[in-house]
């Protein structure tokens, strides 16, 4: 199986209260990987792209098994406000 050299993650979120989310990207093995913690503050939307470069925490992911179910995983801390995740994309070099 072909194994991961670089990730790539774009999200495009509408939400009335971006720093109520926290955002991770979970690999096939479930290695969760931090990518956005609360610290977006009163912004409504978000189209971000997280590289090895920009987010070195995905190097955690690096060497892994490309194959398999990799997942997005959006935990809203307040409950009033609400968003929707528009789209995503995970891009992997291998």
């Amino acid at each position: 199986s072909s194994l991961v050299k670089d990730i790539q993650v774009s999200v495009n979120i509408t939400h009335d209260f971006l720093g109520d989310l926290e955002i991770y990207l979970i690999a096939p093995n479930n290695h969760l990987v931090l990518l956005q913690n609360r610290t977006l503050g009163r912004r409504s939307e978000l189209q971000a792209t997280y590289t090895v470069q920009s987010h070195p925490i995905l190097q955690q992911l690096l060497s892994l098994p490309a194959n398999g179910r990799w997942q997005l995983w959006m935990i809203d801390h307040v409950s009033q406000d609400v968003g929707r995740l528009n789209n995503w994309e995970l891009a992997l070099g291998i």
